[in-house]
């Protein structure tokens, strides 16, 4: 399903003739994907727009200026509604009310508004870049002393290691060298030791 933007106009309000035939010579422009019809809830006057169409198309200064001109009237732009397709919700008026109190201060001043909370999202998003830069950057600060300590880790257990290694290689352990000894001991003859203390007299 694709994104929309709908114009939801003011309950019983209208465009005028003039307004509506404008809308309509933007057909080509927003290449006929674009429908009119009612809000289900209350009824009210709804535009439907394919929303990349519809953003391409406000970069024409006169299609933006007459969604400026309805927004000054009271029409909101919305991402969702419950819109009910229906030509005939369209009924143009002769002569629009507002309109003729209307003046072109307020429309430049609903297009400088209009720009002020562009510019404000536009700040409000450097703002949150550059958050993010200064925490990447105590980050990457961090990393080479937390790569120091774990090579200074690696180090000092591979040291700890070899060096167990190498006191421990070849030799005999304290509980097999008493069991050795006294393993010998065991079976050394009684009578090789006899003649080892006595001597014979030619020895002497």
């Amino acid at each position: 399903m694709g994104a929309y933007r709908y114009l939801l106009f003011p309950r019983h309000q209208q465009p005028t003739a003039e307004e509506a035939a404008e809308l309509q010579s933007y057909a080509p422009l927003l290449k006929n994907r674009f429908a009119i019809g009612f809000q289900r809830k209350t009824e009210a006057l709804a535009i439907l727009f394919d929303q990349e169409i519809f953003e391409q198309a406000m970069a024409d200064e006169g299609f933006e200026m007459l969604i400026r001109k309805w927004q000054v009237h009271g029409c909101e732009l919305v991402e969702k509604l419950k819109f009910v397709k229906d030509p005939a919700a369209l009924k143009p008026t002769h002569t629009h009310v507002q309109q003729r109190h209307m003046s072109q201060d307020k429309i430049v001043f609903a297009k400088q508004y209009l720009a002020q909370e562009a510019i404000a999202r536009s700040l409000l998003s450097v703002q949150r870049t550059v958050e993010r830069f200064t925490w990447l950057q105590r980050v990457g600060k961090a990393v080479p002393y937390a790569l120091i300590l774990l090579g200074t880790i690696v180090v000092i257990a591979a040291g700890f290691y070899v060096s167990n290694r190498i006191e421990n290689a070849d030799r005999e352990r304290r509980k097999e060298t008493i069991e050795r000894v006294s393993t010998k001991a065991m079976e050394e003859s009684l009578d090789t030791g006899n003649k080892r203390e006595v001597q014979t007299p030619d020895e002497q």
